[in-house]
């Protein structure tokens, strides 16, 4: 199990945790931000995260992993590989979420439709 220690230590060391001022868009101030897209720059720290992730749902009989198409297309797949299971990637369409790719069709994936 991935402890919040180390899970501090990888957003430090991958540059994902940044410190300082930060003018949030909310209009709050914070002297942390994670620039969570870093994380995917370095496999070692994703396929950690990732597996981890995965890890909590090995048991739940998960048959695909689907992520927004704005951030977490690495994410899905990273975690759909530890779970050994299909991926795709949802986009917004007219403010509904669909699965944009037709030819990626899968009967596990019946919810996109």
């Amino acid at each position: 199990m991935l402890t919040q220690e180390r899970v501090l230590e990888i957003l430090k060391e991958a540059g994902v945790l940044l410190e300082g001022h930060f003018l949030l868009t909310s209009g709050k101030h914070s002297n942390k931000y994670l620039q969570c897209a870093k994380i995917f720059r370095h496999t070692k720290y994703s396929e950690e995260l990732c597996g981890a992730l995965a890890e909590q749902f090995k048991d739940a009989n998960v048959d695909v992993v689907i992520g927004p198409a704005m951030g977490a297309v690495q994410m899905a797949y990273e975690v759909s590989r530890h779970l050994n299971v299909e991926n795709f990637f949802a986009e917004r369409e007219d403010g509904k979420w669909s699965c944009a790719v037709a030819l990626w069709w899968s009967p596990a994936c019946a919810a996109c439709w």
